[in-house]
């Protein structure tokens, strides 16, 4: 068994999107997404095995289907009624 630290991905806050595959295969266990970002591209999370939370703020209006594929434990904290909420129902179990 592998133990690992607590890793928290900082991005910077004038971020107004997160670009295709920026942060694929990263091994951070938790992302708070700056609150000028509005779109997540594609594979921009993916294959993440560590990465269990991402805090996406109500400015997101758009996130690619497969932003967070390979990345099993992953959780959205997001606002309730938001685009990132109805995504997350959408798209993970």
């Amino acid at each position: 068994m592998h133990v690992l630290a607590a890793n928290a991905l900082s991005l910077p806050a004038d971020l107004t999107e997160i670009g295709e595959s920026a942060f694929e295969g990263v091994p951070a266990t938790s992302v708070t997404i700056p609150p000028k970002v509005t779109v997540i591209h594609s594979r921009a999370f993916a294959a993440c095995p560590y990465l269990a939370e991402v805090a996406i703020p109500a400015s997101v209006t758009y996130i690619a289907p497969d932003a967070f594929a390979g990345s099993p434990r992953v959780i959205l904290l997001c606002e309730e009624g938001s685009y990132a909420d109805a995504w997350a129902r959408d798209h993970l179990e």
